[in-house]
């Protein structure tokens, strides 16, 4: 039985590091790896030791051959959802000096969830993603898919001010843990500590909201707490992603709100660092230069 179900994006993500010769730029080397938040939040979850499952948008083309091989090899439990499009595909062009020009297809649309949602799952995760590649129909479908002990958490994303008002608030009304930054929860007019704790008001468990290098804070029943970790950033990609995931296997442990956020914000530091789950599994898996590293 999947403890998690995580359903949202999936993605196929290349990084290209270029190198110039002459009036040319040529690619020097580039790395192959699983991503999309879904992806990320579902694969960490996996490699803490979660029995986790993926359900993803899939286009059924050359891109998720590669990333469904991919997610095969980590040992990642998933179900692809066939769509009207591409798969996601992210392209990162990474400079000599880190700076990261990204490239990304949005991925499928669905209008028919093929995928068995299980009944008995302890929590089921929606990445703000589906809310641009599912239909209203689609999503209330996924929610009526779960019992009524499953914990229901959404994690919001940068275009979320774009999505309709009517599908916001029914998300709301059906969420128990809402995930977002400063800038996504601004996006929909609560940036003020009053506005998130309203949400609580109306029968939200727990609203955390993400601080990148400030660390985090949770607004729940146990009070509003904040948590944050110095560390030297060698990479911020993933890392809200790896945060959501930590948080809920604290939760799954049994821990309270307060003390998952601190799980949250300690494996997120040692991501950005370079170290941690997500970064161990995408090193071991990724395709280095075109050969495979399996």
């Amino acid at each position: 039985m999947a403890e998690v179900v995580v359903v949202g994006d999936a993605c196929l993500d290349v990084d290209i590091f270029p190198e110039t010769r002459g009036a040319q730029s040529v690619v020097g080397s580039f790395l192959v790896a699983p991503a999309g938040s879904a992806g990320n939040v579902a694969i960490t979850l996996t490699a803490l030791g979660i029995n986790s499952l993926l359900l993803y948008p899939s286009g059924d083309d050359n891109v998720d051959d590669i990333l469904s091989g991919m997610l095969s090899a980590i040992g990642q439990k998933f179900c692809k959802v066939r769509g009207e499009g591409c798969s996601c595909l992210v392209v990162n062009v990474i400079s000599r000096r880190g700076a990261r020009r990204v490239y990304t297809s949005v991925g499928p649309r669905i209008s028919r969830f093929s995928c068995q949602v299980p009944r008995d799952a302890r929590f089921l995760h929606i990445s703000g993603y589906l809310l641009e590649l599912a239909s209203p129909e689609v999503i209330k479908g996924i929610l009526d898919g779960v019992g009524e002990e499953t914990t229901i958490s959404l994690d919001l994303f940068p275009r979320v001010g774009l999505v309709s008002r009517d599908v916001l608030e029914y998300l709301l009304k059906r969420v128990d843990i809402l995930f977002g930054n400063e800038s996504e929860f601004a996006a929909l007019n609560l940036s003020s500590e009053a506005a998130v704790k309203s949400l609580l008001n109306r029968g939200l468990e727990a609203v955390v909201v993400k601080k990148g290098s400030r660390g985090a804070v949770s607004y729940s029943s146990e009070g509003v707490f904040s948590y944050r970790e110095r560390v030297t950033v060698k990479s911020l990609k993933g890392a809200g992603d790896v945060f959501v995931a930590s948080y809920l296997s604290g939760l799954r442990a049994g821990l309270s709100h307060n003390e998952s956020l601190k799980i949250a914000v300690r494996n997120s530091a040692e991501h950005v660092a370079g170290g941690g789950p997500l970064n161990t599994v995408v090193r071991n898996v990724r395709l280095r230069g075109g050969c495979p590293q399996l």
